[in-house]
């Protein structure tokens, strides 16, 4: 067995397990600093991050370090963060998990609504020998709509994928914690602009998966992509893919 996470009784975590941590940013010039910044207090010293940025700039699309969500996230000078190209979520994670030196990878968001004090969960879980670790998401305090939006995603990922997500609270999660060639092959070939990221990771192969139980904070900044748009191109997704 792989040497586990050491936690201190602060949650934080000491040296153990090398990982990464993927973070998709897109125009998070405002926000990225901030989460950096809760995120590396949980983090040891073998650990990384991967912000994978992009920006709206001027008319086009600024990528990577010349971003200015790039350029924020290395601002701080702390040697865990590297930078890599960014731009739709599927291709910023694909991209982050092409660019990741360890085998153990955590995708989080950079909006500050992921909690980092649960990353150490994941990674042990991972560590333990399971494929995958979901951050099963709390909709607490959410408005009424959301949580229909939220609900009816869920449902129809379940009746599509029924074995795939037992035991899963909430197989729509962007905070999951897997292995690194899992997730470059789960998304190889992908339009890169897909919204969610582990409906991919379930339907490319049978995954050993657990959960850790965490709330979804408030948005530092920005609104959330979840709409009838998204979930009708993520039915169209599982439509075409799975069961195959």
């Amino acid at each position: 067995m792989m040497e586990l996470e050491r936690e201190t009784r602060d949650g934080r975590s000491g040296p153990g397990v090398p990982f990464s941590v993927l973070m998709p940013a897109y125009d998070e010039t405002d926000v990225i600093g901030t989460t950096l910044a809760e995120l590396l207090e949980y983090l040891p010293q073998n650990a990384e991050v991967l912000v994978a940025a992009a920006d709206h700039a001027e008319g086009s699309l600024v990528r990577g370090k010349h971003s200015p969500t790039g350029q924020r996230a290395l601002a701080g000078g702390d040697r865990r963060v590297r930078v890599c190209d960014g731009g739709g979520l599927t291709e910023a994670v694909r991209n982050a998990a092409h660019a990741a030196r360890h085998e153990l990878v955590v995708v989080m968001d950079a909006d500050g609504q992921h909690d980092p004090a649960v990353v150490g969960e994941m990674v042990a879980a991972l560590a333990d020998g399971y494929d995958l670790c979901v951050g099963e998401l709390e909709q607490q305090g959410k408005r009424w709509y959301r949580m229909a939006l939220t609900r009816t995603s869920i449902l129809l990922t379940r009746l599509r994928m029924p074995r795939r997500t037992r035991g899963l609270r909430f197989p729509q999660s962007g905070f999951f914690g897997t292995r690194r060639l899992v997730l470059a092959e789960a998304l190889e070939g992908m339009a890169p602009h897909g919204f969610k990221v582990l409906i991919a990771v379930l339907m490319s192969r049978r995954l050993r998966a657990t959960g850790v139980e965490t709330v979804i904070r408030d948005r530092v900044a920005g609104e959330s992509k979840l709409n009838w748009r998204t979930i009708t191109s993520d039915t169209r997704l599982l439509l075409r893919r799975c069961g195959r």
